[in-house]
């Protein structure tokens, strides 16, 4: 089964999500991820491509914040080991697939690229 992570990775590469120029929608998509090695790939992509400060140290700080997580839950475990699946639900607060994760896809794929900035609402393609 493939996870969370490995599927916004399949409907998000770093190539993709990070063409937009918009904070806005980067920002959500990367807080729905919840494995550090997921957002390593889009801190190596941005850094290699654009490497934007503000964007670069979001995904640092998000990195951190998980890895401080996992050290948290590691501690607060005592014995007891968390599945894959329990870690992403506690940190995301609800299970993948919702409604708005959803929204959040459908609005960042209809930007396309280059044109994140150009409106809140997906853009129509001639007037931008």
């Amino acid at each position: 089964m493939m996870g969370y992570d490995d599927s916004v990775l399949e409907e998000l590469p770093p190539e993709k999500l990070l063409n937009a120029t918009a904070p806005g929608v980067i920002k959500p998509a990367l807080r729905m991820m919840g494995q550090v090695e997921t957002l390593e790939l889009y801190l190596d992509h941005e850094r290699k491509s654009k490497n934007r400060p503000g964007i670069v140290r979001y995904i640092s700080n998000r990195i951190s914040e998980l890895q401080e997580q996992d050290g948290q839950r590691a501690l607060d475990a005592e014995g007891r080991s968390e599945t894959t699946e329990e870690a992403t639900r506690s940190r995301l607060g609800e299970p993948a697939g919702t409604d708005l994760d959803e929204t959040l896809l459908e609005a960042i794929h209809a930007l396309g690229p280059d044109e994140s900035n150009c409106r809140v609402a997906p853009p129509e393609w001639d007037k931008c």
